[in-house]
């Protein structure tokens, strides 16, 4: 009797294949309409997340991720703050340079 498989069941299937190849750099997730991965890493030369509505389209991705596009850090990040601006208490800090425009 031949099994008939549904296509949840294969996008499953695909999904763990997915995670065991690219598991080390990505967390790789599905939705109902995309793929979509997360880099491991947040300080990467690449874009940190990749989404993708086609699954050949996201595996070319996955081999050859897009140049990230901005900063490799987060303006919020806790080291930023710390070599940008100067602490005047708790809390507050000062920006020596101005605002900027």
């Amino acid at each position: 009797m031949t099994r008939l498989v549904c296509e949840a069941d294969l996008e499953t299937a695909v999904l763990a294949v997915l995670r065991q190849v690219y598991g080390d750099t990505w967390r790789i997730r599905r939705t109902p309409n995309l793929w979509v991965a997360v880099a491991v890493e947040a300080d990467t030369p690449y874009a940190p997340t990749l989404i993708q509505p086609e699954l050949e389209d996201f595996v070319r991705e996955l081999d050859n991720p897009p140049p990230r596009a901005g900063r490799r850090f987060s303006m919020l990040s806790a080291p930023w703050f710390a070599n940008q601006l100067e602490q005047r208490g708790e809390g507050a800090y000062y920006d020596p340079r101005g605002p900027a425009s």
